[in-house]
């Protein structure tokens, strides 16, 4: 079945290089698919968009409220101030969303489970797609859950947001590691955790760049 890129028009997007570098954060503006899939991007707050050499080969992330996470993969053809091209983009295997680019945080927040308690929680990353916690409190694969109280960067106003869990992982002394992906974000909400989310991406990338002296 075709992958409806075109549902994602007006969506936010991430693109990253091959080593999950974060070249650029933008909102999908049009779809085509004259000579294979090619996805134009603009900025997500009117400012003007970053440059990148051509033929590049991206990571592209595409997040709707509706239709959740698109993964894919394409090649830059054009970069301008206003906008991007991507073309042959073509969606990824579920396990290669996996490489795909995360932020770690190391924030507090608190659980709330459907017909149950609010828990003490500790939000370990997080993207636009969902967020990784830790908790002391036992959870299943398909729970739908609440992760309340948490901040990004310098955003003090806090994210509720719904969640399904999707991922177990580890257990520690300080509890198991679930991954969860978000649900039924306000389109507000949404906007804010991009701006947040953006924000923390680039102080991760600076952070791994070496200082010009």
């Amino acid at each position: 079945m075709e992958v409806p890129f075109e549902a994602y028009v007006g969506s936010a997007c991430e693109i990253e290089n091959e080593h999950n570098d974060l070249l650029l954060h933008g909102r999908v503006s049009a779809v085509s698919h004259a000579a294979g899939c090619t996805v134009e991007v603009t900025s997500l707050d009117g400012g003007p968009l970053l440059q990148c050499e051509p033929e590049t080969q991206v990571k592209l992330r595409l997040f709707s409220n509706t239709d959740g996470s698109l993964f894919a993969n394409g090649r830059v053809t054009e970069t301008g101030a206003s906008r991007w091209k991507i073309a042959e983009v073509t969606p990824v295997s579920q396990e290669e969303r996996r490489s795909f680019f995360r932020v770690k945080i190391a924030n507090n927040a608190r659980v709330h489970a459907i017909n149950g308690a609010t828990v003490p929680a500790y939000a370990l990353s997080v993207s636009l797609s969902g967020v990784m916690f830790c908790a002391k409190t036992e959870f299943k694969i398909d729970q739908e859950v609440t992760v309340s109280d948490m901040c990004l960067g310098r955003d003090m106003i806090p994210f509720n947001v719904p969640c399904r869990v999707v991922r177990i992982g580890e257990t520690t002394e300080a509890g198991t590691q679930y991954g969860c992906l978000f649900l039924h974000m306000a389109q507000a909400e949404s906007d804010r955790m991009c701006r947040d989310i953006f924000e923390l991406q680039r102080q991760a990338v600076r952070s791994r760049r070496p200082l010009n002296i």
